[in-house]
C-alpha cells in the first residue's frame, strides 16, 4: 500500500466564486493502474493457431502510465493486434484518468480472431472535511463487433454509512456526464475503467476502439465546527464573529460571499455544547 498526499489547489473552481477557496488534503491510500491485452487466432481447418497477452499495472504516480500490446497471426493469413493504455495524473485541484482500448483483427472465411483489451486506473482516497467535487466522465468507442464498457464509479463509507453519489456507464457510441456532489468525511473509491471483447469469424479486416477520460476536483467547505475540535460551540462562534462582515470563506456557510445572520442562523442550527 502506498500513501500519496495530494494538496490541491484552486483550479478552476476560481472563476466562479469570489471568495478565497481552501485547499483541502486528500490522502491517496491505495491506487493501481493497469493495462492489458489478449490475443487468439485459429484456422480449425488448418489446425494453425498462435495466442498472445500483455499485462502491465502500476501502484504510485510515479508509474501510473501503463501500456500493453499483444499480436498473433497465423500462416493462413488471419491476425490480430491488441493495445491498450492508462495514464493517471495529479492536477492543481485533484486527478484525472485517461483510458485507451483498440484492437485491429482480419480473418478470412472459417478463420477466427478474438481479442479482449481492458485499461483503467481504481483510486482509495479518505477525505477530513466536508468537501465539494466536480468533474466530468467521458467515453467515445467505435466498436462495431465488440462487446464492453467504460464505467466510472465513486462510492465511499461516511458516518452518515454507504454512499455512491456517481455510477455511469456507457455502452456505444460516445456519452459525457458533468456531476457535481458533496463528500462527507470518510473513505472513499474512484474506479474508471474500459474494456473491449471482440470476435471476428470471417469478417475481414475490422478495427475497433474505445477511449474515456475522467477528471475529479476537490474544494473544501466552510464547516460550522471552524476550529475542528469535533463540536459547534463558544471558540467557534468568537471565530465566527471575528468574520462577520467580510466575505471570508470558512464562515460563509451558504457561500452567498459575505458572512451575516444567515451564516449564524447555520452554525446555531449545528450547536453541540
Amino acid at each position: 500500500m502506498n500513501t500519496t498526499t495530494l494538496p490541491v489547489g484552486f483550479g478552476l473552481l476560481i472563476a466562479t466564486t469570489s471568495t478565497a477557496l481552501s485547499m483541502p488534503v486528500v490522502n491517496v491510500d491505495d491506487m493501481i493502474v493497469s493495462a492489458r491485452s489478449t490475443v487468439s487466432v485459429e484456422d480449425p481447418a488448418l489446425a494453425q493457431n498462435d495466442w498472445d497477452q500483455e499485462l502491465n499495472s502500476g501502484f504510485q504516480w510515479a508509474d501510473a502510465n501503463q501500456n500493453s500490446v499483444a499480436n498473433a497471426s497465423i500462416e493462413a493469413g488471419a491476425s490480430g493486434h491488441g493495445h491498450s493504455a492508462c495514464l493517471a495524473e495529479e492536477t492543481p485541484a485533484g486527478f484525472r484518468v485517461w483510458s485507451y482500448a483498440y484492437g485491429s483483427s482480419y480473418a478470412k472465411p472459417d478463420q477466427k480472431v478474438e481479442f479482449d483489451v481492458s485499461a483503467g486506473g481504481q483510486f482509495g482516497f479518505e477525505i477530513e472535511r466536508r468537501t465539494r467535487v466536480t468533474g466530468y466522465a467521458c467515453a467515445w468507442e467505435d466498436a462495431p463487433l465488440s462487446q464492453g464498457q467504460t464505467r466510472a464509479i465513486l462510492w465511499g463509507n461516511t458516518d452518515q454509512g454507504f454512499v455512491r453519489p456517481l455510477d455511469h456507464d456507457v455502452r456505444d457510441g460516445q456519452d459525457c456526464t458533468n456531476f457535481q456532489f458533496i463528500l462527507e468525511p470518510g473513505q472513499y473509491e474512484f474506479n474508471m475503467s474500459s474494456w473491449m471483447k471482440v470476435t471476428n469469424e470471417g469478417a475481414g479486416q475490422f478495427d475497433n476502439w474505445s477511449e474515456s477520460e475522467a477528471e475529479l476536483k476537490f474544494e473544501e467547505l466552510a464547516n460550522p465546527d471552524v476550529d475542528f475540535d469535533g463540536d459547534v460551540d463558544g471558540a467557534d462562534l468568537a471565530k465566527f464573529l471575528g468574520a462577520w462582515g467580510t466575505s471570508m470563506w470558512e464562515h460563509d456557510f451558504n457561500e452567498d460571499g459575505i458572512v451575516d445572520g444567515a451564516d449564524l442562523s447555520i452554525l446555531l442550527g449545528m450547536w453541540t455544547e
